[in-house]
């Protein structure tokens, strides 16, 4: 019986041996010409819609938030963020816009604009970092 030449990851018929398959020896299916081959894909960089909204007034509400980027794009929603115990802000929120263009449109429009007697640093809302839930004090 002929041993034929196989390539990596092609299976072994029934009762060969793993050491006894040969390594690849056609041009075509070289890793190198794999990598080659391999299709490109076009990466975009993509704005989130939620944006990141720091510096406000204690007295900004949510409605007034809305309110300053409506004049860039649709707002879906607008949230300023208050303490759990007293109600009062916390001196920032999180708008999320209808598309990514408006989003950065609000970013640049924004970014530094002054609010009262303070300038808003406005950018991209990271995401949240994960929290370890239950107990995590160690006996």
């Amino acid at each position: 019986m002929e041993r034929i030449p196989r390539c990596a990851g092609e299976p072994l018929p029934r009762g060969e041996a793993l050491g006894s398959a040969l390594a690849c020896s056609s041009k075509r299916d070289s890793g190198r010409d794999r990598v080659k081959n391999f299709p490109r894909v076009k990466r975009r960089i993509m704005v989130t819609k939620k944006l990141y909204v720091g510096n406000l007034d204690y007295k900004v509400s949510s409605a007034d938030l809305e309110r300053l980027f409506t004049g860039h794009g649709t707002v879906e929603s607008a949230t300023v963020i208050a303490d759990r115990s007293t109600g009062q802000s916390k001196g920032f929120g999180f708008v999320e816009m209808s598309s990514g263009a408006e989003a950065q449109a609000a970013i640049t429009a924004l970014d530094g604009h002054s609010v009262g007697e303070r300038a808003l640093k406005v950018n991209e809302a990271r995401p949240r970092p994960s929290r370890e839930g239950g107990h995590s004090q160690q006996w």
